[in-house]
Order: C-alpha cells, then structure tokens, then sequence
C-alpha cells in the first residue's frame, strides 16, 4: 500500500489529535501505519507521554502494561480492538481511539483497503468497546479544537519504553522530552554521510521498537 506523508502533510493531522487529547495519558498501539507518527507527535503536542504497544501482545502482557503504564486513552488498530477489549474493565484507559489499516491513505484507496481488510480476508475478529471513537472522527474533532501551548519541563517524561524479553517480565524505560531530541542530534552527526543513499530506505523494524523510533525521528530532517 505504497504512500507517502512528509512532515507537511503529517504536522496538521498530529494537531489534531493533539488538540482531541489534550489532558489525557495516551498509549500508541498503531504499528508500522501512516497513523502512528501522527498519534506520535500528537500525543507529544499536546503535552502527554508516549507509550509504545506491541499490537502482537496476548491480552495478559497488553492489560500488565495498560495498568502499570497508568495510560488513560489508547489508539489501536481496529484489528487488536478485540484483544483490548477483553482487558479494558482492568485498566484505567477512559478514552479509546480505534483505526483501521486504511484510514489514512486517499479516496477510493481508503474505502477499498479497509473494505478488503475486514469483509474479503476477515481479518478483523468481532469487538464491541463502549464510547470508542474512529480515528478519523478524532481528526474531524480536533480541526474545531485549539490546541492551548503546553510548557514541556526537562524533568517530564515524553517516552515509556517497554522491553520485553521475556515479555511477562517486561522492563520500563522512562525518557524525558530531551532524550528523542539528544538521540537526533547524534543521529545526525553519525548518519549525515548517509543522507543521499538512505533517505528513501523503507523503515522494516516495527515503529514501537525503541531503535526505529530513535532512528525515524533522526532521519526527520530529510523529511519533506
């Protein structure tokens, strides 16, 4: 499903959502989607901290880091929905954000990917969660809000970073707001040598995986 967003095209989207979630704690449960880095830098527009999901997790490990996350709101890929679904009451997530695989490419492209995705291949098991929203309806509602400056401290934490290995003892990392700035910074005085023959490398490591997330955001010079 080849497409292509740039930080022209990704920043009033991200807006958006952080306008939509300001005030509330947010887990990014998105993969390797056009959705994740507009929930990514939403999430850290509006002042809140990011923490990546594996969509892979069974619903044991997935309710373990909901509740010692202490993450009110999550957006989640509509295909995991169900999973989520069977933890929620044990959390304290308020707010829930569901997507499809789709949501963020062209008309008709949009219609048919997600159409093919759900009814032809069934690749999304039956979910009912209460109060959910779209994430594209998240988008249409964060246009009519605004977004109010948030005051970043150095002492707030922008990232919890879990590790998994074994995943039922998983680890946490906490990064402050300068940790992803300071690991660009690097990236670019080793990676600059690279630009022409990197910049239009696909990104195959999964977006929640601390290396990709590190390594996308040094390479966001270069995006267009």
């Amino acid at each position: 499903m080849p497409s292509w967003s740039g930080c022209r095209e990704t920043s009033p989207h991200s807006c958006r959502i952080a306008g939509h979630g300001q005030g509330r704690a947010r887990r990014d449960h998105a993969a390797n989607l056009l959705q994740y880095p507009v929930a990514l830098f939403g999430i850290l527009r509006a002042g809140l901290t990011v923490v990546n999901v594996n969509p892979l997790y069974t619903p044991r490990e997935l309710e373990h880091q909901l509740e010692d996350s202490g993450a009110k709101a999550i957006v989640i890929v509509e295909n995991f929905a169900s999973t989520l679904q069977q933890v929620l009451g044990n959390t304290h997530v308020e707010h829930v954000i569901t997507t499809q695989i789709g949501d963020m490419l062209p008309r008709p492209k949009r219609w048919i990917v997600n159409l093919v995705i759900k009814r032809v291949k069934k690749m999304v098991p039956a979910w009912r969660i209460e109060g959910a929203i779209s994430f594209r309806t998240a988008l249409v509602r964060g246009a009519a809000m605004t977004l109010r400056p948030v005051e970043v401290m150095r002492e707030d934490i922008a990232f919890l970073q879990y590790t998994g290995v074994p995943r039922d003892c998983e680890r946490r990392d906490a990064h402050p707001p300068q940790h992803p700035c300071q690991r660009r910074a690097d990236g670019h005085m080793d990676l600059g040598q690279l630009q022409g023959r990197l910049r239009d490398r696909n990104r195959a490591v999964p977006m929640y995986h601390i290396f990709c997330l590190t390594s996308t955001i040094a390479f966001m010079k270069w995006a267009v």
